[in-house]
């Protein structure tokens, strides 16, 4: 009977364990199931050797999702095409160095800043990932495609090493196309033709030119030397600071009275101003004055002109008839006897 009870606690202990045990993993990996996957997609042009399903893809070296599909574009879409199609499962939480309240914002604005993806290795193990960044300015077009993706479609570049291939094959083909025989043979020419124009130049004439400049560089130079160092020199020398000095403490001096003048002539600039206003106003107040007094003035004017007739009338009398100032009536004319 105690057997029995034995083997009914070791069943029960093996079964609470057990329960305890899925209960444990299925509360770590709550977290993985219920995250909303966010799939994208990307083609490459090339092997994608070294890439499986589950290997990271990241950005900046920051992890951002995983490869959830490896398969041939021509499969999916139905199309004749040896394109590589990579179905990638994002993060939730990605930003992408973008700002935007959901992930589908910030994928779509780094889609339309050029937002690229690229194979890379992890060091020499082969191993592959996805590296995600955006458009450089080295002239490399990122993949197009001809149809309508399921998914938003990043572009994908050449992954580096075959961008190295690329351009050593590009090497290659310029050497091959360069005429090294032919160079060979013109190197030859010229240093042939080198050999016989230094075979016929006269060596010792040229040495003795060239030794003879360079005796009246010397002489030349001594002469510099000795001009600059005589006491002449140095006497002009310090005239010449002497007279920068004086000019200086001219300028130093005038600087004040100039300033001055200039302080002077604004005011005299702002009083001429002022008596232009002034002007001005007394100008429109004579305008005003004869425009209000028209009349007034027309009538002193007319009054003037019967004055002047008067006074010419007067004088016009007076000449005929002196004795009008102290007579009445002008003087009686006798007539002439005949």
């Amino acid at each position: 009977m105690s057997e029995q009870a034995n083997y009914f606690k070791l069943g029960i202990f093996v079964i609470t364990a057990f329960a305890l045990l899925v209960t444990g993993l299925a509360l770590l990996g709550a977290g993985d199931f219920l995250k909303r996957e966010i799939l994208v997609e990307t083609c490459f042009n090339e092997t994608v050797q070294g890439l499986d399903v589950g290997s990271p893809v990241k950005y900046r070296g920051i992890e951002i999702g995983k490869v959830k599909t490896i398969t041939g574009a021509s499969r999916i879409y139905g199309i004749r095409t040896d394109y590589v199609l990579v179905i990638i499962s994002l993060f939730e939480d990605i930003s992408l160095g973008q700002t935007g309240e959901t992930t589908e914002q910030r994928i779509n604005q780094a889609l339309a800043d050029g937002l690229t993806v690229q194979l890379a290795f992890m060091g020499l193990t082969g191993a592959a990932y996805l590296e995600t960044g955006y458009m450089d300015e080295n002239g490399i077009q990122p993949l197009e495609i001809a149809w309508t993706p399921e998914y938003p479609y990043i572009p994908s570049k050449p992954n580096k090493i075959t961008q190295m291939g690329e351009s050593l094959d590009r090497i290659m083909k310029n050497l091959e196309t360069i005429n090294v025989q032919g160079l060979v043979v013109k190197l030859r020419e010229l240093l042939a033709l080198t050999g016989e124009k230094l075979g016929d130049a006269d060596v010792k004439e040229i040495s003795f030119q060239a030794a003879s400049l360079l005796k009246e560089i010397r002489q030349t130079n001594h002469k510099l030397d000795s001009f600059i160092g005589s006491p002449r020199t140095k006497e002009l020398m310090d005239d010449a600071r002497a007279t920068m000095a004086g000019a200086r403490t001219i300028v130093e001096n005038a600087r004040q009275p100039i300033e001055e003048t200039l302080q002077e002539f604004k005011q005299a600039a702002a009083a001429t101003s002022n008596m232009a206003g002034s002007l001005d106003t007394t100008s429109r107040l004579v305008d005003e004055m004869m425009w209000v007094n028209a009349g007034s003035i027309k009538e002193m004017v007319e009054n003037l002109k019967s004055a002047s007739e008067n006074l010419k009338q007067m004088s016009q009398d007076l000449k005929r008839y002196p004795g009008r100032l102290l007579f009445d009536k002008p003087p009686v004319q006798k007539e002439e006897k005949k």
